[in-house]
């Protein structure tokens, strides 16, 4: 009984120093969740599908996502939620 009572309070105490580490983590990681992020990207519709994807993930985390991309693929990224900024038509404009 003795060594039993033993071993659970090692578990205990690992259980407890995991879970502060884990809020230590939390809190290093949450200063974040209030970052901004700009894709750019131009090319086909089958570009923009992995830009899409990746800044639904990116909201998922907490951040403000924009796709900065040809004004054609408008309705498909503000659709899914995600703010948009219009390329020019003159690509060497947005240099």
């Amino acid at each position: 009984m003795m060594k039993q009572a033993k071993l659970q309070a090692r578990i205990n105490q690992r259980q407890g120093n995991l879970d502060q580490q884990n809020a230590k983590i939390a809190k290093q990681q949450a200063h974040l969740t209030n970052g901004n992020i700009l894709i750019m990207g131009t090319g086909s519709y089958g570009d923009l599908v992995p830009m899409v994807n990746f800044a639904k993930d990116c909201m998922t985390l907490g951040y403000k996502t924009t796709i900065f991309t040809n004004f054609d693929f408008k309705d498909s990224v503000l659709k899914e939620g995600i703010r948009f900024i219009p390329m020019p038509l003159n690509n060497n404009l947005a240099i």
